[in-house]
């Protein structure tokens, strides 16, 4: 083995003429080039010729042409590279390895526009509500935008978490950029081949082990107005989520088959919550069902289409802003100039926080509310109990229709 390395290297005694006529011997050494070819090395004398062939030929029997061949500023590096990396273990290659991952991630991936545009495509096709793919564009359109040059591989978690922190100044808010962020990711790691989600954790409160939870409830005369201001199209949809704590996308797929008024219940499968996957029973209140006997159905679908759209002249004769922005900002001008007092907002999720708080006010045991409401008796005492007191909640449970089966005049007005 050494003498078919040996072969490859060889040795030519010279002479040369210098400038000043002196006639000088040297020795030329030459050794193979990586790629092919050859480089030549100049000693004065036979002993550097022959101590150079040596080291040439231990380096080709170790690491091959590439090597022997080794310039002094790359072993340099070399040294100096594992000067840095022995001490946390690494060689140099585990660190090439590293960086070669890295670079190829930069320059890899699906640009995130065209990631969203995939993900609105499945949800097209699925079993999926309006208002949730309207929702989840809205969330993703905002964040395609602060990163237009990234792709579903060079986008990082530190580069998310920044825009979760400066976007949203809500922990509410800042939810649910993250869970649409994380859908978008769930899906590319789930049906195309993506291998890292760079969605991080969220962030807990200080001082606490636990995020902050808001819960805001609408008064029992806020609730009446409400009930009193909707018509054949809004009433059954509102009804349902606050005497019944329906989740707003649980009432969007519930069907009129079942709501069983003669029982006092409402039938919750995996077909309608999607959240949690199982099937429970929620008890219809007697108020509510006086509310639903002039409009409950057979079969069909429970909430209308464009319900926002019908909902907020409801929410208007109630005194609270509508969910249309620009007909808020209308309508605060008009007040404005009447002097009328301005629209209230509408808390994040009052109609379901208003049932359970109720709830828990009326009968103070969490593991019952639990059952039907479709959390853990934990979360229900944390965050439900002593929203509304008993007294409250008789006044809630006692709205009832003030001309039962008709109320659509509200509807007559506001065309």
């Amino acid at each position: 083995m050494k003498t078919e390395i040996t072969s490859k290297i060889s040795k030519l005694k010279a002479k040369i003429r210098r400038a000043d006529g002196k006639r000088v011997t040297y020795w030329k050494v030459t050794t193979p080039k990586p790629g092919g070819g050859r480089n030549r090395r100049f000693f004065k004398t036979e002993t550097d010729a022959d101590t150079f062939i040596e080291q040439q030929s231990i380096q080709l029997a170790n690491h091959g042409t590439a090597g022997a061949s080794m310039g002094e500023r790359l072993r340099a590096d070399a040294i100096s590279a594992n000067e840095i990396l022995s001490p946390l273990g690494l060689s140099i290659v585990d660190a090439a390895k590293h960086y070669a991952k890295f670079i190829k991630a930069q320059t890899g991936g699906t640009p995130l526009a065209k990631a969203v545009e995939m993900l609105s495509k499945d949800r097209e096709t699925g079993d999926y509500s309006a208002t949730y793919r309207k929702n989840l564009a809205h969330f993703l359109k905002h964040f395609v935008e602060a990163f237009p040059g990234k792709t579903t591989t060079s986008i990082t978690k530190e580069e998310i978490r920044t825009f979760l922190r400066e976007r949203c100044k809500a922990l509410e808010s800042r939810k649910s950029y993250r869970r649409a962020i994380k859908t978008l990711f769930s899906y590319l790691i789930k049906n195309h081949n993506l291998t890292a989600d760079p969605v991080p954790d969220l962030e807990k409160s200080k001082g606490t082990n636990e995020t902050k939870y808001s819960v805001e409830i609408l008064t029992p005369e806020a609730c009446s107005r409400l009930l009193h201001a909707a018509d054949e199209l809004t009433l059954p949809s509102l009804a349902i989520g606050m005497f019944c704590g329906l989740r707003a996308s649980e009432i969007e797929r519930l069907s009129w088959s079942k709501v069983n008024l003669s029982e006092g219940i409402i039938i919750i499968d995996a077909t309608v919550a999607l959240k949690t996957g199982s099937r429970r029973v929620v008890p219809i209140p007697e108020a509510c069902k006086q509310w639903l006997t002039p409009y409950a159905k057979t079969e069909g679908a429970v909430h209308p289409d464009k319900f926002l759209e019908l909902f907020d002249p409801v929410r208007i004769a109630a005194g609270f802003r509508p969910s249309n922005a620009r007909l808020h900002l209308r309508l605060a001008e008009q007040r404005k100039k009447e002097k009328a007092p301005p629209l209230k907002a509408w808390p994040s999720n009052c109609l379901r926080h208003s049932a359970i708080s109720y709830a828990m006010a009326d009968c103070g045991d969490q593991h019952k509310v639990s059952t039907w409401a479709g959390n853990s008796p934990k979360m229900i005492k944390q965050h439900y109990d002593a929203q509304a007191t008993p007294s409250a909640a008789k006044a809630f449970y006692g709205i009832l229709p003030t001309n039962p089966g008709n109320v659509r005049a509200f509807r007559a007005k506001a065309a």
